[in-house]
C-alpha cells in the first residue's frame, strides 16, 4: 500500500469521525430546539355574556261585581300583558280574588306558564260577581299569590294587580294581613307590585304598598293614552326592572369570622347607576362593614342561621331587593395531643462469645450508561462534541502520517 493510499484512508476516517460527531450534535440540537406544545385557548373566552334573571309575573284580577263593566277590558289587558311577558322570556300566572265570604275569595286560575294559550284559556273562565262593600281582599290575594304560586328560585318577581277598589286594612279574611306585613312579605320574597287602577283617585290607597315593596302605579282614568300604550309602559317597567342577587345564593362562616356578602345587579343587560345601598341584618346583631356598597361584610359571634336583606336604589328612583341566609358554625378547637416520651434503648456490651459480623463495603455505583454526548444537549455539550470530533480526526491523521514516514524511511 502506498503512502498516498494510507493518507487518503486516514483522512477519510477522520472525516467520517467528524461527520458522526456532527450528526450526534445535530440530533441533540433538534431534540433541544423542539418547541413545547401550545396550550389550546379555552372555547368561549371573550364571548358576549350578560347576567340576567328569570322573570316571573303574577297577574291578579279583581272579579267582584263592580268590575262587571270592566272585566272584559281586564281580561284583554291581562292577555296582552302575558303575551309581552312571555315574548320577553318570562312566565305568567293568573289569580282572581274577591272579598270575604265570596266564592271564591281567592283562586289560582293558572300557575306560572310560558304558554300564552294556557294563560288565555284560564283568563276566559273569569266572571265578575259578589264583593259586597267597596274595599276588597287585595292584601289577602297578594299574600296568597306569594305563598301558593310556584315561583322560580332566584327569579325577578312582580305582581300586576288590576282593580277598581281600595282594600281592607287589616284584611277581613285574615286580620293578620296588614299593609305593613304585606310590604314585609313582598320584600322578603323580592317581589315588586304594579297596580293598574281604573280610577285615578285610588292611587293614594296603594302608594304605601308600592313605596315599601317597589314597583309603580298606573291609572287608566285620565291617563291620556290608549290602553295598549298603558300596558306597554307597565310591561316595560316590569321587564326592565332592576334586579340584584347574592353571589353565591347563601353563605357560611365560623363564629367570629368575617364573611363578605357580594352581590351583582343589572337591568336589561346593562349596569345600574346605583344611588344608594341599604343593608338589613335581620337577626344575629353582627359587626358590619362596607354597608354603603354592594359587598358588605358581617361578623357573627354566635352560631346559627341568619337573614340578610339588601335593597339598591337607582339614580332614577327604582329599587330592587334580595335576601340571603348566612349559616354560622362554632369554631373548631384543635384537640391537644400528648407527645410520647422516647425511652433510650440500651446498647448491649459485646462478650467474648459474641461474633461480630464483618462490615461489607458498599458497592460502588456503576457508571451511567448514558452517553455524555446524548445526555448533555446544552451549549457546553455542543462545544464538547465539536472539540471531540476535531481532536479525534487530528489524532488519526497524525498517526497515519507518522506511520507513512516510518515506512518510507
Amino acid at each position: 500500500m502506498t503512502t498516498r493510499s494510507i493518507v487518503r484512508r486516514a483522512l477519510n476516517a477522520a472525516v467520517a469521525t467528524f461527520i458522526a460527531g456532527a450528526g450526534v450534535l445535530a440530533f441533540a440540537g433538534v431534540a433541544q430546539a423542539a418547541p413545547a406544545a401550545v396550550a389550546p385557548v379555552p372555547a368561549g373566552v371573550g364571548g358576549d355574556t350578560c347576567p340576567s334573571q328569570v322573570l316571573d309575573v303574577a297577574i291578579l284580577i279583581d272579579t267582584t261585581g263592580s268590575m262587571s263593566g270592566a272585566i272584559s277590558a281586564a281580561q284583554r289587558t291581562a292577555i296582552e300583558a302575558a303575551q309581552k311577558i312571555v315574548d320577553a322570556g318570562g312566565k305568567v300566572a293568573l289569580v282572581e280574588y274577591r272579598d270575604r265570604g265570596d266564592d271564591p275569595e281567592v283562586r289560582t286560575a293558572t300557575d306560572f306558564t310560558s304558554d300564552p294559550a294556557v294563560f288565555q284559556a284560564a283568563t276566559n273562565t273569569l266572571t265578575a260577581n259578589g264583593g259586597g262593600d267597596t274595599p276588597e281582599a287585595s292584601l289577602h290575594a297578594i299574600n296568597r299569590a306569594l305563598s301558593d304560586l310556584k315561583w322560580s328560585t332566584g327569579s325577578a318577581r312582580s305582581i300586576i294587580l288590576i282593580t277598581d277598589a281600595p282594600y281592607h286594612d287589616p284584611d277581613e279574611i285574615n286580620s293578620a294581613e296588614t299593609t305593613a306585613t304585606t310590604v314585609a312579605a313582598l320584600k322578603a320574597a323580592n317581589t315588586q307590585l304594579f297596580p293598574i287602577l281604573t280610577y285615578a283617585g285610588l292611587r293614594s290607597d296603594y302608594e304605601t304598598l308600592v313605596n315599601g315593596a317597589g314597583g309603580s302605579i298606573t291609572t287608566l282614568e285620565g291617563a291620556g293614552a290608549s290602553v295598549d300604550e298603558i300596558i306597554k309602559q307597565v310591561i316595560d317597567d316590569v321587564v326592565s326592572r332592576p334586579w340584584v342577587r347574592f353571589v353565591p345564593e347563601t353563605f357560611s362562616a365560623g363564629a367570629g369570622e368575617s364573611v363578605a356578602l357580594p352581590t351583582e345587579s343589572g337591568a336589561d343587560c346593562k349596569p345600574l347607576e346605583v344611588a344608594s345601598w341599604s343593608w338589613e341584618f335581620v337577626d344575629g346583631g353582627p359587626e358590619t362593614t362596607d354597608t354603603d356598597t354592594g359587598t358588605a361584610s358581617a361578623n357573627y359571634a354566635t352560631p346559627g342561621t341568619y337573614t340578610v336583606r339588601v335593597t339598591l336604589t337607582t339614580v332614577d328612583g327604582q329599587t330592587a331587593t334580595t335576601t340571603t341566609t348566612v349559616t354560622i358554625t362554632a369554631p373548631v378547637t384543635p384537640t391537644p395531643t400528648n407527645t410520647p416520651t422516647e425511652t433510650p434503648t440500651e446498647t448491649p456490651t459485646p462478650t467474648a462469645s459474641t461474633s461480630i459480623p464483618p462490615t461489607t463495603p458498599a458497592a460502588a455505583p456503576s457508571p451511567s450508561a448514558t452517553s455524555p454526548a446524548l445526555a448533555n444537549t446544552g451549549a457546553d455539550g455542543e462545544g464538547a462534541l465539536i472539540a471531540a470530533g476535531i481532536a479525534g480526526a487530528a489524532l488519526i491523521a497524525g498517526a497515519v502520517l507518522l506511520l507513512a514516514r516510518r515506512r518510507s524511511a
